[in-house]
């Protein structure tokens, strides 16, 4: 099947993901982000238009939600890395989770065997700073997740996973965060 979709079809699904939709506006760049997360490679331009490429993704994914199974990976869904705001700001897109995010999610889950929650992904400008986020932070940019600390600096490191980019690690030195940003690293004062 490779029909476009209506927008109304395209609206309902991306809601069903997990994106919320109240104008013309919100709708274009909540298929723009869908096409950024799911980034079937050049094929697949993130334009915010619905044609048959995006017709079929949103159709793959509406299927995996309707059969109870992960929407945006093997294990990930969308709405898990959705900004924890709620909708308080207006200003908020929800969800703009880059590919390369989602990618190292899944490389991080198959090589420690861990099930993984993702604990914050995305963050609007202002959650982000009543959470007291770093200022150039990668959440902002969809290129972060939080997630419960479980394995080392060295282990990330030795792996390659979230390299280059930036890990965050406990006092303990477990990594907590990870992104796809520019190379660095840091330990939370907590």
């Amino acid at each position: 099947m490779t029909d476009t979709l209506t927008l109304n079809q395209v609206e309902a699904i991306l809601e069903n993901l997990g994106w919320r939709i109240r104008t013309a506006g919100e709708r274009r760049q909540a298929i723009r982000n869908f096409q950024l997360a799911w980034n079937l490679g050049p094929s697949l331009k993130a334009d915010g238009v619905p044609g048959p490429l995006t017709s079929a993704a949103l159709r793959i994914s509406e299927s995996r939600r309707r059969a109870g199974k992960p929407t945006a990976s093997a294990h990930f869904s969308f709405i898990e890395f959705r900004c924890k705001c709620g909708g308080r700001y207006s200003s908020c897109a929800r969800i703009w989770i880059q590919r390369s995010t989602i990618r190292q999610m899944e490389r991080y889950r198959a090589e420690s065997g861990l099930g993984i929650s993702i604990v914050s992904g995305c963050r609007c400008e202002e959650h982000n700073r009543a959470v007291k986020g770093a200022l150039h932070s990668q959440h902002k940019l969809g290129k972060a997740s939080d997630f419960a600390p479980a394995r080392s600096v060295a282990w990330f490191t030795d792996r390659g996973i979230f390299k280059p980019g930036g890990l965050g690690a406990n006092p303990a030195r477990l990594v907590r965060h990870g992104d796809t940003g520019p190379n660095r690293g840091w330990s939370y004062s907590t």
